[in-house]
């Protein structure tokens, strides 16, 4: 397998993107046209800016296995479990908030139909006292 990366002459590696900079790893193209489509993206006078000392250098990478791991006991990396705890604590908070407002804008508009007539619009009260109940259900708060 060949894979291709971009080497100044300082012996750092560009990180590709439309401003890239240059690290001790850098970014890797599995494909030669990809490393093209690349280039092809600056101007005559941004590629000189960029990649004037710059060659691109074409690695051949063998593939060693280190490991085997049976698929039913392969598991996620720690990092990735936080990162998907992170994101699930993310939501539970987001549907709080909005289970809040929710209840917020029920509060004021049940207030607001009680000070208009509360005694015609008992029906509507009710259907608007109903809604309320529910979501304030601890219940459904979780």
């Amino acid at each position: 397998m060949k894979i291709f990366k971009t080497q100044r002459s300082d012996g750092l590696f560009s990180t590709g993107g439309m401003s890239p900079f240059f690290k001790e790893k850098g970014k890797i193209w599995d494909k030669r046209n990809h490393v093209t489509n690349h280039l092809n993206q600056f101007s005559d006078r941004d590629k000189k800016k960029y990649y004037s000392d710059c060659k691109i250098v074409e690695y051949e990478v063998v593939e060693t296995p280190v490991e085997e791991v049976n698929v039913f006991d392969w598991k996620p990396t720690e990092k990735t479990l936080q990162r998907h705890r992170a994101e699930e604590e993310r939501r539970s908070k987001y549907a709080r908030e909005q289970k809040q407002a929710e209840i917020k804008k029920l509060e004021e508009q049940k207030r607001g139909v009680s000070e208009i007539d509360s005694q015609d619009d008992n029906e509507s009260d009710e259907t608007l006292n109903a809604m309320f109940n529910r979501l304030t259900d601890k219940r459904s708060l979780n």
